[in-house]
């Protein structure tokens, strides 16, 4: 029979979010190092935006070094993020906090700020703010932000440095035009390089890619044999739970007998000529595509993953950064996830490929068994299953490769009771290095020129959501056991 399916989206959102909080929330809380603590002096302050608006913001430094000091700019994800980079269903999970601080215990001044209509786990204070978060409107916000963190007396303003994350790595290099010469390096981490080609990989090519490792025989048509195989694949394992994201848009139909292990049956809304085969690229490719569209296109759900439609259409109206970052000449380290589902990997090979050509001083490192929040994949399981997680999510290469190319772009921090200046050091242009064909499948080793965080829930929610509400619109069926 088919299932009785609620009209109203708004309701269904909320029943998604309240399944999203249960299976996400429940991390442990991270525990703070006293003594690293103490080493910390935090500054809570408001920032208040060229148009009036005031948000809440953080400058930390270190409590022993002496001034003037380095700094860094954080500009963080999209969606309902906090400036610690925690949401309301993972409060206790902090990517950029724990980025941040490694920075402050280096020597390094760090400012972050909520985005407008924000507040404290990215919950939504106002919503008519939120609504107006247009690329422009987050450029013209990080302009102040930067002012901001220029003219304290801790810092040297010019060595000031950006760490960026997804949507903030495309906000970067917009502020580095707007303010020529502040901004001396970047750190850009989950790297989206084009909106349109991120939302591509994130609704469709992802899945694709998760069907082809389904197909078995890489015949390009999905079985239901294999489709039950992968079903029942050991869910302990990442890429088996990453895999089968392939069934949660409802396309498959899934029996669970009683005391037996479920199976997939020949039934599909997308098997067109009813052959009990599914053709990755003409019945399961055009489905996704038409899923994309439609979800783009609705408002509510834009709004429900944390975004306006008006700001979603400023994004992909805007700049690419493989069209902004090169004429800037300016030091650029990329971070990526391998298990990245937001970001598409090729995309950011491509850019700083691009960027060595030309000479400018980059380099990248690929992370193994990191998500698009640099999240282990031990960790996202563990969250799926409601288990505690460890106090320090952010895999130490992560966190050291950052200091590593900043305190190279910075230079020595200046002794006490020492007036001059110190000179940063120079950074010579890259050598060449190049990706193995294949990369390890285990452990947090970087691959120099190319590791994943929390779970950025504002994407999640926008993949997922979308995706369950379009698919409980119109395909999908609940088939009792008999």
């Amino acid at each position: 029979m088919k299932s009785t399916l609620p009209h109203n989206l708004i309701a269904l959102m909320a029943g998604f979010f309240l399944w999203l909080s249960l299976t996400l929330g429940l991390a442990q809380a991270l525990t703070p190092n006293p003594a690293s603590e103490a080493a910390i002096v935090r500054q809570p302050m408001t920032l208040k935006l060229d148009d009036g608006v005031n948000t809440p913001a953080e400058l930390d430094y270190p409590r022993s070094a002496a001034g003037p000091l380095p700094a860094v700019l954080m500009l963080g994800g999209s969606g309902s993020t906090d400036m610690d980079g925690a949401t309301l269903a993972t409060p206790a999970i902090k990517p950029y906090k724990e980025m941040l601080d490694n920075l402050v215990k280096h020597d390094f001044v760090t400012f972050k700020y909520d985005k407008r209509g924000l507040g404290q786990n990215g919950f939504v204070s106002n919503q008519r703010q939120a609504d107006s978060r247009t690329n422009e409107r987050l450029v013209a916000d990080a302009v102040v932000a930067l002012r901001r963190l220029q003219t304290d007396p801790r810092v040297d303003p010019n060595r000031v440095y950006i760490l960026a994350h997804s949507q903030g790595t495309l906000i970067a290099p917009q502020l580095v035009q707007k303010v020529p010469g502040a901004i001396k390096g970047l750190v850009l981490a989950g790297t989206i390089v084009d909106w349109n080609a991120a939302f591509d990989y994130q609704l469709v090519d992802f899945y694709l890619e998760q069907a082809a490792e389904i197909d078995t025989d890489q015949d390009g048509l999905l079985t239901a044999a294999e489709l039950t195989a992968s079903l029942n694949s050991d869910p302990n394992v990442y890429a088996n739970d990453r895999r089968n994201l392939l069934f949660q848009p409802g396309y498959f139909q899934v029996v669970t007998p009683p005391g037996q292990a479920s199976y997939v049956t020949c039934e599909s809304s997308i098997d067109l000529n009813h052959d009990c085969k599914f053709s990755i690229a003409d019945e399961l490719k055009p489905a996704l595509q038409k899923v994309r569209e439609r979800l783009l296109s609705s408002p509510a759900i834009l709004r429900a993953s944390g975004e306006s439609d008006l700001a979603l259409k400023s994004l992909l109206d805007g700049p690419r950064l493989n069209e902004i970052l090169p004429t800037l000449q300016l030091p650029a380290f990329f971070q990526h996830g391998a298990d990245d589902a937001r970001a598409p990997l090729n995309s950011v090979l491509a850019l700083e490929k691009q960027l060595f050509n030309k000479g400018i001083p980059t380099g990248i490192t690929v992370y193994q068994e990191l998500t698009h929040t640099f999240t282990p994949d031990k960790v996202v399981l563990a969250l799926s299953f409601k288990q505690p997680v460890p106090d320090s999510i952010i895999p130490p290469a992560v966190l050291d490769d950052q200091v590593a190319w900043l305190q190279k772009l910075a230079g020595p921090v200046l002794p006490a009771g020492n007036p001059n200046p110190t000179t940063p050091a120079a950074v010579a242009p890259p050598a060449e290095a190049v990706l193995p064909a294949s990369l390890p499948q285990a452990g947090y080793g970087g691959l120099t020129r190319s590791d994943p965080l929390p779970v950025e829930i504002p994407v999640v929610g926008l993949v997922l959501l979308g995706l369950g509400i379009i698919i409980a619109c119109k395909f999908v069926k609940i088939k009792p056991a008999s």
